[in-house]
């Protein structure tokens, strides 16, 4: 996977972030954001950083796992147009075969009558 395949993933991370963050914030520093107290910034940043890095790791297995897949299923795909050309091939070659041995058994046909 490129940068750019991760873009989009890292874009909804923040946007995960940017909305369960504040919700874990008042949960965590509630006693602080309620008397009107600096929260400790620290443990707010890490609140934030949480939800982004689930977001983020959980996207990146899902598309990890998607893109193998999709590799697996072309390769599939392939072995199968493979073996379709092959029967194919088989089919032209066994009708040749039939038309030479009808070709030559009319003339035989002809003379046993």
């Amino acid at each position: 996977m490129t940068l750019q395949d991760l873009r989009p993933l890292f874009h909804r991370s923040i946007k995960v972030a940017l909305i369960v963050g504040p919700v874990l914030t008042l949960i965590n520093q509630w006693e602080a954001v309620s008397t009107f107290q600096r929260p400790d910034m620290l443990k707010v940043a890490l609140t934030f950083m949480v939800p982004f890095c689930v977001s983020f790791s959980s996207g990146y297995s899902m598309r990890k796992s998607v893109t193998q897949q999709m590799d697996s299923a072309q390769a599939q795909i392939a072995d199968l147009r493979a073996e379709v050309r092959k029967a194919t091939h088989e089919a032209s070659e066994a009708r040749r075969a039939l038309a030479v041995f009808t070709h030559a058994a009319a003339p035989q046909a002809e003379q046993n009558r």
